[in-house]
C-alpha cells in the first residue's frame, strides 16, 4: 500500500552488449539527477540472481528482476538468466529504484518490470512534500530517458503524474494519499488497542 510509480522495459535486442550499453546510457542520467545515490553496474547470471540473502545488498534488486506467473493455482517464480542493471538510493523515505534489463527462459529479448513507492518521502521526518516532489519527478525523468532510447513499454503511475506532468496536481494528489494513510494507520492503532481483535494476534 501507498503511492507507486510501476514501469516495464522492452528491447528487441538479444544481444548482452547491447543490453548493456543501454543501462549504461541511462546510469550515466541517472548521475545526473538529485537522488542520494547511484550504483555501479553488476552484471549477474542465473545463479547468482537467486542465490539471496538478507544481508545481500542487491537483494530487492534480485526480487524485482523475478516474473511471476500462476500455473495451476501456485505461483511461479521465472529468474532471468543474465541480469545487468543498478540500483538506485533515490531519496529518504522512498524504495529503492532498481534499473536493469533481464534475459529470460521464456523470451529472447531483454526486458523488465519493477516498481517504486514514493509516497513515504513525504514524510515529514524525511523533508516532507518537497522531499516526495523531488523523488517522484526524478523518477519520472528517468523513464522520460528511457522512452528516448526506445525501451520504455509502459508506465503506471498512481499520482498521474506521468500523463499530465502537473505539478499542482501532483502535490495535491500526495496530499490526499497522506490523508488516507494517516486515516488507515489511526484505525489500525484502534485495533490493536481494543481487545476484542486479539483473534488477530
Amino acid at each position: 500500500m501507498g503511492l507507486t510509480i510501476h514501469y516495464s522495459f522492452k528491447t528487441d535486442t538479444e544481444q548482452a552488449f547491447e543490453a548493456y550499453q543501454l543501462i549504461e546510457r541511462l546510469h550515466q542520467f541517472a548521475l545526473t539527477l538529485p537522488f542520494m545515490q547511484v550504483n555501479s553496474i553488476v552484471e549477474l547470471n542465473e545463479n547468482e540472481v537467486q542465490n539471496t540473502d538478507a544481508t545481500d545488498p542487491l537483494l530487492c534488486l534480485k526480487i524485482h528482476a523475478a516474473k511471476t506467473k500462476i500455473v495451476d493455482f501456485e505461483i511461479d517464480k521465472i529468474y532471468p538468466i543474465s541480469l545487468i542493471g543498478f540500483t538506485i538510493y533515490a531519496a529518504q523515505g522512498c524504495e529503492e529504484l532498481d534499473i536493469f534489463l533481464g534475459r529470460y527462459s521464456d523470451s529472447h529479448i531483454w526486458e523488465a518490470h519493477s516498481f517504486c513507492k514514493t509516497q513515504y518521502a513525504a514524510l515529514e521526518e524525511y523533508g516532507g512534500i518537497l522531499n516526495f516532489i523531488k523523488v517522484h519527478t526524478s523518477i519520472v525523468l528517468m523513464l522520460d530517458e528511457a522512452q528516448k532510447l526506445g525501451i520504455l513499454e509502459e508506465v503506471v503511475d498512481e499520482s498521474h503524474y506521468w500523463e499530465d506532468r502537473n505539478l499542482k496536481k501532483l502535490i495535491e494528489e500526495i496530499m490526499i494519499w497522506q490523508g488516507l494513510t494517516s486515516e488507515v494507520g489511526e484505525i489500525l492503532g484502534e485495533i490493536s488497542r481494543n481487545s476484542s481483535f486479539n483473534y488477530l494476534n
